[in-house]
Order: C-alpha cells, then structure tokens, then sequence
C-alpha cells in the first residue's frame, strides 16, 4: 500500500505539471495533494492506534484533491472537463466523499468510504488528462491517417 500511495502522489505531481491545459492554481493544488499523498505513504498508520503526521498528510491530501479541479477550470475550452460546470461539479461530488469519510471515521462504512473517496479523487485527474487530450487543440495539427489500399473514389 505504500508503494501504491507513493507512486500515485507522483502521478499527481507528474499531471499536475504536464496538464498544461488547466489553469496555474489547480494545477498548484494538485502538486500540493501528490506532496501530501506522498507524506501520507511515508507515515503509514500503525498497527495499533494513530500517526498524526498520517491524520495531517490525509486531511490535507483529501483536501486538495478535492478542490484542485475547480480552480484548474477556464473559460473558452474546448476540454469538457474543464468547464467550470464539469469542474465545480466534480469538485461538489469529491467534497461530498470525503465529508461522508469524515462521517464514518468511528462507523461501519469507513473503509468503503475512504475507497469511494480516495479512488473518485484518483481517478479524475486521470480522466481530465484523456478528455484533454482528446479535446485540447494542438498547435500543429496532425496530417489525416492513410489507409493503404484504400481509395475514396
């Protein structure tokens, strides 16, 4: 788990400085949650009882995670995930994960919680970075595919 958790925080930082599509201050704050994360692998829980440098590293992994994708949206795009509708509404769903996290810290559903949390906020970087490659406009567009032995006529 903790090389899972170490490897994910430098994809966070990784995408955070090659989605140059989104704006300078998400883009910040999701450097800020890969640093986190990865304090987060470096003081894993123990056995028994808790690590405060853990508590801190995730509350402020979660935290940002959360919010990164809303400042990271701009206006005139042509990526989808990064209109301020998609962005606040993924943000607004991430929120709400990890406060019902928070809710189940001492209940039953705590693990399924964390996954549902730290798995939506995992996984949406990943899925802003496919639509802004499909979506974002290359500088120099690329020359239509040839198909060999094909003829439109």
């Amino acid at each position: 788990m903790t090389l899972a958790l170490a490897g994910l925080g430098a994809c966070y930082i990784i995408t955070a400085f090659g989605l140059r599509a989104a704006g300078g201050t998400g883009r910040a704050v999701l450097v800020v949650g890969g640093l986190a994360t990865l304090l987060v692998a470096a003081f894993p829980q123990p056995a028994l009882g808790n690590s405060v440098p853990h508590t801190y590293a995730a509350g402020i992994a979660f935290g940002s995670l959360a919010i990164w994708s809303v400042l990271a949206a701009r206006r005139g795009t042509s990526d989808p995930l990064l209109t301020y509708a998609a962005s606040l509404t993924a943000t607004v769903i991430m929120i709400a994960l990890v406060l019902w996290f928070v809710a189940e810290i001492h209940g039953g559903h705590r693990g399924l919680a964390e996954r549902f949390a730290a798995g939506t906020e995992a996984l949406w970087p990943l899925a802003v970075v496919v639509a802004s490659r499909r979506f974002t406009e290359h500088p120099y567009p690329r020359p239509p595919r040839e198909i060999v032995g094909f003829s439109p006529d």
